[in-house]
């Protein structure tokens, strides 16, 4: 009998997530033959986290800039922007609003948008489906890097997730424009800045190699 552990990083998540993912690993497995399986899941609870485990899922990811057109899934969309929301903010205000963009042509006026403003006509989302903007609210301090953390955040959830994702910037100069800000005000937005692009998908071809870390990156005074 093998036995094959998954773990869900959080108590909360929906029974249908534990069955997808049931489903697909015994799909991968080719069901049941000879030896049955045993598929084991385990909730990490809050306060009970392997750092191993979270210094090696932050070593693993890497910044995608090729994806396939297949649409990432809700469930995983929702888990992204959920992990979005626990990034420490100023003094613990959450300046940020996370939205996650799925409809095509809202998607692709945006690339065209961040691609006027770069002077190209490519797509700066790399055939990414899934856009998650992240603006914050500019009458904050903070909220340079309180949208700076989400969006960290979300990039380690899509890795941990198997998903690629990228921070494409120009957002801010996005809402800066006649349509950027009508956009903000169709939301309830106005007043809020764009802090990133977080492009999420499947990725097409190899995972990229990361770079090696510069000579001095790290010092310790003492």
């Amino acid at each position: 009998m093998k036995i094959v552990s998954h773990h869900i990083g959080n108590c909360n998540q929906k029974r249908q997530i534990c069955e997808r993912i049931l489903n697909e690993m015994l799909a991968k497995m080719g069901g049941c033959k000879g030896d049955c399986y045993l598929v084991y899941y385990s909730y990490i609870n809050k306060g009970d986290i392997d750092m191993n485990t979270v210094i090696e899922a932050i070593e693993a990811r890497r910044c995608v800039r090729s994806y396939r057109a297949t649409q990432v899934k809700t469930e995983d969309l929702n888990l992204i922007m959920e992990a979005g929301t626990f990034a420490p903010t100023g003094s613990g205000k959450q300046s940020p609003v996370i939205i996650g963009v799925q409809d095509k042509q809202l998607r692709d006026e945006l690339s065209r948008l961040n691609a006027h403003i770069m002077g190209k006509d490519t797509d700066p989302f790399y055939g990414a489906p899934t856009v998650i903007l992240v603006l914050a609210d500019g009458t904050r301090s903070t909220y340079l890097q309180d949208g700076s953390l989400v969006m960290g955040n979300m990039m380690l959830a899509a890795s941990t997730l198997g998903l690629g994702s990228c921070w494409v910037h120009r957002a801010k100069e996005v809402f800066e424009t006649d349509q950027g800000r009508e956009l903000l005000k169709a939301w309830g937005l106005e007043g809020y800045v764009g802090i990133g692009n977080c492009i999420v998908g499947y990725p097409e071809g190899d995972k990229p190699k990361a770079a090696p870390r510069k000579d001095g990156y790290t010092r310790i005074i003492k």
